[in-house]
């Protein structure tokens, strides 16, 4: 057979010269040779790439979410990033990214997306660490999706704010796996770019000496390796932490040392751990660790709780030193997992208590240790495949959970009405959903709720400066100059009071009208 007719086009009954047969073929082997190299691509990162498609398959929804909470402090309204800070702008790498998306146009969901795409290479980069630690390939595939769907996530990725969280980790996840592979420097370049996107990236420095002492990562010989590998880990901290204290990122950065702030990082450690086993519901906000006043039965089992962490810490780390061969993978996850969640107690507590997103580092190294312990165990390799089924139940129960706990951080009202749902909620809670009913006409409800915030911060000024423009919106000048005279006595700068007086048109004159005997009753004619 000639080569004209093995063609393609001679098998259509159409004869080709045979020069043209020859740049037919010619042009079908590159194409057959990227298909293959594809496709082997494709199969070599299956783990990794499966990872990230959940993250971004699950999060879709979020790109028509708008701007809630902090945002409006980060990004101005039309869509540009605001700098915060000094000399070096609060958070440089946050900010830095913000700009990103501020020269792409600016809109909340070119923000959203952004958030996306890191939350699937944060997923993505578990899963390859897990593979290179020596996970199965399914169990490393389990351990990103785990990550990509735990509802613990949603405030990081949902909430453009959350940008921080989302880089500090993506970033500190490189540096394990590049340290991992041996290339220490690099390793060291990207735990300093993690701290310019959140402080705590200075804690990804633990697992990298977590991985040496365990005998994982860089190559050290001789006494001589070992120094200059130990003064360039010193230089690298020495950096990040100037950096950090550049863009002015202030404390406090532990406990204080009296018996009830040891036992709060007990507690807060409790709460993240029933948060992570989808033992409690998720919120904006939790009130019950912001009014921390346990009993004596409460204070011992909190104490306890953060002594087992402690003690896990040093437990983990001893292990590590000795562990040889096969036993020091598990040993470094183990490892690292107690020091994310010792570090993430202490923080945790310290900065807005219990937040989910103080968690969102804390997911990784839990799902690795998952990992390597199903490898370890086979019980990925269980007869009838009963393992998988059961991890694609939960898989699929946490992406469930996620997705209707993302619809939370969709707006503002959705937000401040979910937050005000717990009977403890701060006055901040209140004054926020008042805020945001009023911008909704809701002046009716917008007043109620900023009694409930009045009552539960009376000396905050600016809460009887808003309430003040309620009544003037709502036709009821002489409330509204009663609620002015209450902001000046509480301390209100006299342009803020200046301000709600030109708004309403009206100079300053104390009404001799009485207080309501009830804060929490609407006033008449206060609209709906």
């Amino acid at each position: 057979m000639s080569l004209a007719s093995a063609s393609p086009l001679a098998r259509e009954g159409r004869e080709l010269p045979l020069a043209d047969c020859a740049v037919s073929l010619a042009l079908d082997r590159p194409l057959a040779r990227i298909a293959a190299l594809v496709a082997a691509t494709a199969a070599s990162y299956a783990a990794e790439l499966a990872a990230a498609a959940a993250a971004v398959l699950l999060y879709l929804p979020a790109l028509r979410f708008g701007f809630v909470f902090d945002d409006g402090s980060l990004i101005d309204a039309s869509g540009w990033p605001q700098r915060l800070g000094g000399l070096v702008p609060y958070r440089p790498l946050r900010y830095a990214s913000y700009l990103v998306d501020g020269w792409l146009g600016g809109t909340p969901w070119i923000y959203h997306a952004h958030n996306i795409a890191l939350h699937a290479l944060a997923c993505a980069l578990v899963a390859s660490i897990a593979r290179r630690l020596g996970a199965a390939r399914i169990a490393a595939a389990a351990a990103g999706l785990l990550v990509a769907v735990h509802p613990i996530a949603v405030e990081s990725v949902a909430y453009v704010a959350g940008r921080r969280d989302l880089l500090c980790v993506a970033l500190g996840l490189a540096a394990v796996l590049v340290w991992i592979r041996g290339r220490a420097p690099a390793a060291l370049v990207l735990v300093v770019l993690a701290t310019a996107a959140k402080e705590s990236g200075l804690l990804f420095a633990s697992p990298l000496v977590a991985a040496s002492v365990a005998g994982i990562g860089p190559r050290m010989d001789d006494a001589s390796q070992k120094r200059a590998l130990a003064a360039l880990f010193a230089a690298a901290i020495a950096v990040a932490a100037l950096l950090v204290a550049g863009y002015g990122a202030v404390g406090p950065w532990g406990p204080a040392g009296d018996v009830a702030s040891v036992a709060f990082v007990g507690r807060v450690a409790m709460h993240y751990a029933s948060g992570l086993l989808g033992l409690r519901s998720f919120a904006p906000e939790y009130p019950a660790l912001l009014q921390y006043s346990p009993a004596a039965g409460e204070l011992a089992l909190h104490l306890l709780f953060a002594a087992a962490i402690a003690g896990a810490v040093v437990l983990s780390l001893r292990r590590c030193r000795r562990a040889s061969g096969s036993d020091r993978s598990p040993a470094f996850a183990a490892a690292w997992t107690a020091m994310a969640m010792l570090a993430v107690a202490i923080w945790g507590g310290l900065h807005e208590p219990g937040a989910d997103r103080h968690a969102y580092l804390l997911l990784a190294p839990i799902a690795i240790a998952a990992a390597l312990l199903l490898t370890r165990t086979r019980l990925v390799h269980a007869p009838r495949y009963l393992a998988p089924i059961a991890i694609a139940a939960l898989l699929l129960a946490s992406a469930a959970a996620s997705y209707g706990q993302m619809q939370i951080w969709g707006s503002e009202g959705a937000l401040w009405t979910r937050a005000a749902a717990d009977p403890a909620a701060s006055s901040r809670v209140h004054a926020n959903l008042a805020r945001s009913l009023a911008l909704e006409g809701n002046l009716r409800g917008a007043t109620g709720h900023l009694h409930v915030a009045i009552e539960r911060d009376p000396a905050n000024p600016r809460l009887y400066l808003g309430l003040a423009a309620l009544r003037c919106a709502a036709g009821h000048p002489s409330w509204a100059r009663r609620d002015l005279e209450r902001a000046r006595v509480a301390g209100a700068a006299g342009g803020e009071v200046a301000a709600v007086e030109q708004d309403c048109n009206f100079p300053l004159a104390v009404s001799p009208v009485a207080a309501p005997d009830s804060g929490h009753s609407p006033d008449p004619g206060s609209g709906s």
